[in-house]
């Protein structure tokens, strides 16, 4: 069973940039009022774990590895900015 710290439900900003991070960790899904997410300057090559993330006002991923985004991400009605920018990313 997993249960939800305070920390966890009350998180709203998360900052992890210039940390050489290659993915994004599963838990970051729990975080369901998280509203701005910086994870630009890494290594990553999946995003696959912001799916679960409805609630993101604001995602930076630039300087990543990325070459897919969650489709989940272009229904999204709550984003507001999204910086994609130097990725590898393939428009299909």
């Amino acid at each position: 069973m997993h249960v939800e710290t305070d920390a966890q439900l009350a998180a709203q900003v998360l900052a992890c940039d210039h940390n050489a991070l290659t993915s994004l960790p599963p838990s970051l899904s729990s975080l369901a009022k998280l509203e701005r997410l910086n994870a630009g300057s890494n290594r990553l090559t999946d995003a696959s774990v912001l799916k679960a993330l409805g609630n993101l006002k604001q995602l930076k991923l630039s300087h990543n590895s990325l070459t897919a985004l969650p489709a989940t991400l272009a229904d999204s009605t709550a984003l507001q900015e999204l910086d994609v920018s130097n990725n590898r990313l393939q428009v299909r």
